[in-house]
């Protein structure tokens, strides 16, 4: 048997081969990693968007906030990491302040994160008296 290449036979390009897949515990420290990256980021940036738009990001990049004046009230989208594969994500619209802090005061984020929650309804309720 010949180890030379027949010149039929196309070289294994090792590039173009496919990585293997993560096992479970890798792929969530590679998630997390990625997601604390992303928090990072945007604290770095804390917050002010393109277009008006404001994010905030919980430290472990596990919850997120982006906010916005509509001309309805404040647009808020809250998306949540649940595991690697799933995200929660809520989209409303508050007409007023009040509805605002009502939502906020009934969140599990008040405890889970209250920096974040600080911050979540002291630039909503900017947000929203600055566009009336």
């Amino acid at each position: 048997m010949s180890r030379h290449k027949d010149a039929n036979t196309e070289a294994a390009d090792p590039d173009q081969e496919p990585w293997p897949a993560l096992g479970p515990k890798t792929a969530e420290l590679h998630a997390r990693r990625l997601r604390l990256m992303m928090a990072q980021a945007a604290r770095a940036s804390n917050v002010a968007e393109a277009g008006g738009h404001f994010a905030l990001t919980s430290e472990d990049g596990r919850i997120s906030f982006l906010l916005q004046a509509s001309a309805v009230g404040l647009y808020l989208e809250h998306h949540q990491w649940v595991s690697l594969t799933e995200q929660y994500v809520q989209c409303m619209i508050f007409e007023s302040s009040k509805l605002f802090t009502l939502w906020c005061d009934s969140d599990s984020i008040r405890f889970e994160h209250p920096i974040l929650f600080g911050q979540l309804k002291r630039l909503g309720g900017d947000i929203h008296h600055a566009d009336r």
